[in-house]
């Protein structure tokens, strides 16, 4: 449960969407981005998909190489995990204003560490000061989500892990490395997300978790 609601909280794609090879977003494009050549926009939602999509994997990474623990002790340990983790290259090639947004949000995390961490607090505290830190990175975040169209520029991208997974699912070890396989994949600069097929998107679009 704990797995689906960050998932969730991430904003991912519920259902798939309908988005061409390299993840260039489909329809007329955002009055914001309308001077840019395909080329330059294909290139930042590329660099933006790349970002995000290294979120959800240092994220599932993170959930199947620690133990169970309580709730709040492992949301606490993924934002520490996440906030060391980040990909420095990846996000000097997102577009200014994403790149902007994404390290005000880590900021606010920071912040939350910095104010909380050795704080004995009862789970459903914990839990209410964590949602309003989630609220504040929504709120950074959604401008830039709504600019490039994430929702729909993400619907393939996570079809492309769910697909790549999906031999391992029932074998934890065999998982975990294969997501640590795709990580170091997405992190070199020349990667570009492969086209997905209608019937791949029909077999692994409807998911809201990876597995």
């Amino acid at each position: 449960m704990l797995r689906l609601l960050l998932w969730c909280s991430l904003g991912l794609p519920g259902r798939p969407a309908s988005v061409a090879q390299d993840v260039v977003v489909s329809g007329e494009p955002n009055v914001d981005l309308a001077g840019l050549s395909d080329e330059e926009r294909r290139k930042m939602i590329l660099a933006i998909s790349r970002m995000e999509i290294l979120e959800r994997l240092m994220q599932e990474i993170f959930f199947l190489e620690t133990e169970k623990t309580g709730a709040g002790a492992r949301l606490f340990g993924l934002l520490k995990f996440k906030l060391a983790s980040v990909s420095g290259k990846v996000l000097e090639a997102c577009p200014d204003d994403y790149r902007q947004a994404f390290q005000a949000c880590m900021e606010a995390g920071r912040d939350f560490v910095r104010q909380f961490e050795g704080v004995e607090m009862e789970e459903p505290q914990f839990h209410r000061e964590y949602s309003r830190y989630q609220g504040k990175c929504r709120a950074i975040m959604q401008p830039v989500k709504s600019k490039y169209r994430l929702e729909e520029a993400l619907a393939d991208p996570i079809i492309f892990l769910r697909r790549e997974i999906d031999p391992f699912r029932k074998d934890k070890a065999k998982l975990l490395e294969r997501f640590k396989v795709l990580k170091r994949q997405v992190e070199q600069e020349t990667f570009t997300f492969p086209e997905i097929t209608e019937q791949e998107r029909e077999k692994f679009g409807m998911r809201m978790i990876l597995y």
